[in-house]
């Protein structure tokens, strides 16, 4: 079994684009909250999220087809947000890595994304004309129009896009999965990834995430559980993880990548090592869709699991990165299971903090956002903050970091990333700060 390590990282997010960029916003405290401008949420409950700023949709996929001509020609779709913030972090990860020959070595990609969404606009040009005027639709017109013209596309966002035009345009191969598991997709996707190159089967691998639900059909789901913020006359403060007075999540969108190597051969290419990943722990609650279990017995597991992967104790992990969302349901479930894990060692909990009272929740990429602030902290000996924190909630027994800026620290050695998502998923992470 090889010890793995991160050698690179990316990030196209609310509050920042670049690996740095991002640690020093997180060393800020500054919010990516703001007026949702994607679409008119003027009569949404919800009017305000975390976007990527100044974004271009098509340079990804203009530099993908520069580089590789021929997959323009096999069917490249552009039309799809995640898939070019997706694309958008691949690149940046490629020219932060200092890898000269890709194809050289197995290379496996694994990343999480969101489910396959259309737009508004596309659903209204593939079905509205075989819908009659009382609303029915008529599946054999739509049947022999698709058959004969490839018009409407049944296919146009195809979830595992990113890996397939990444691969192709870089010549790479390895393993490859697309990982669905809600909020803790991309976590799990570096969990995969650090799997792969632990045991061989792969020297190297692309890992993360991204997604973009701030889209109608999107935001109109999770305001249908009650599960997004209404504070839409401060965006900046709206995310409120583990304060008594809030109201649920900002959502969020953006990438994350991480490059995972083996350490034999990052040290033989020169590479800068940003961090090591020692463990990981998974679980699946099995007790409901959007609901954790109360006493947060998943949660529980998969971060046991994971100290138990690492072969070190509860009081050597310095931080936590909690998932932390800002919904009632999770924060005090969370530190629940947080305070169980370590109290039942005759401990109490490190320092915890929610990075996504800055960036807000990028659902499917919360992860692997959240895996690249813990690289930040260990590079960097700070916490992250919890901002917005102003009345802490009792429920929520954890030292949540409530500082407006990042907390300096020493000797921050091994951290924690949590990621627990809809339907019982539930990833931890372990990362150890490298010191050569």
């Amino acid at each position: 079994m090889r010890r793995v390590v991160i050698t690179a990282a990316s990030v196209v997010g609310p509050t920042a684009r670049g690996y740095q960029a991002f640690a020093q916003a997180l060393r800020e405290g500054r919010s990516g909250g703001g007026p949702v401008t994607l679409f008119d949420a003027s009569a949404f409950p919800t009017r305000i999220a975390a976007e990527v700023k100044d974004f271009d949709e098509q340079a990804p996929f203009e530099a993908i087809a520069s580089a590789a001509p021929g997959l323009n020609d096999t069917g490249m779709r552009r039309e799809d947000r995640k898939t070019a913030l997706g694309l958008a972090a691949a690149l940046d990860l490629k020219q932060a890595a200092g890898v000269d020959d890709w194809a050289s070595l197995p290379c496996a990609v694994h990343l999480g994304t969101g489910l396959s969404s259309a737009s508004v606009s596309e659903l209204e040009a593939d079905l509205l004309p075989f819908i009659d005027g009382r609303g029915n639709f008529d599946p054999q017109a739509y049947g022999k129009v698709a058959l004969q013209t490839g018009s409407p596309s049944p296919w146009r966002h195809l979830t595992t896009e990113v890996n397939r035009l990444i691969m192709s345009a870089w010549g790479l191969r390895g393993p490859s999965t697309t990982n669905f598991a809600a909020c803790a997709a991309s976590t799990q996707a570096i969990g995969r990834a650090y799997r792969d190159v632990q045991a061989g089967r792969a020297e190297r691998a692309i890992a993360g995430g991204m997604d973009s639900m701030i889209h109608p059909f999107g935001m109109i789901s999770f305001m249908r559980l009650g599960a997004l913020t209404t504070r839409n006359d401060s965006p900046l403060t709206a995310s409120r993880p583990f304060d008594k007075h809030r109201d649920g999540f900002l959502i969020a969108e953006g990438a994350a990548m991480v490059l995972v190597e083996s350490l034999e051969v990052a040290q033989a290419r020169g590479a800068h090592i940003l961090a090591e990943i020692i463990g990981y722990g998974t679980s699946l609650d099995a007790h409901a869709i959007t609901a954790p279990h109360p006493q947060g017995r998943g949660a529980q597991f998969a971060m046991s699991r994971a100290l138990k992967d690492a072969h070190i104790e509860a009081q050597q992990v310095g931080y936590i990165n909690a998932h932390g969302t800002g919904t009632a349901l999770n924060d005090g479930t969370e530190s629940g299971a947080i305070c169980a894990v370590w109290r039942e060692r005759g401990l109490e909990p490190p320092p915890v903090s929610s990075t996504k009272s800055m960036t807000g929740h990028l659902i499917a990429a919360a992860g692997a956002i959240e895996a690249v602030a813990c690289v930040a902290a260990l590079e960097g000996s700070f916490l992250p903050p919890t901002i917005n924190l102003q009345e802490q909630d009792p429920a929520c027994e954890i030292d949540a970091v409530a500082d407006g800026q990042g907390r300096p620290v020493e000797d921050l050695d091994v951290v924690m990333n949590n990621s627990f998502g809809f339907g019982g998923q539930n990833a931890a992470l372990l990362l150890r700060r490298w010191r050569g």
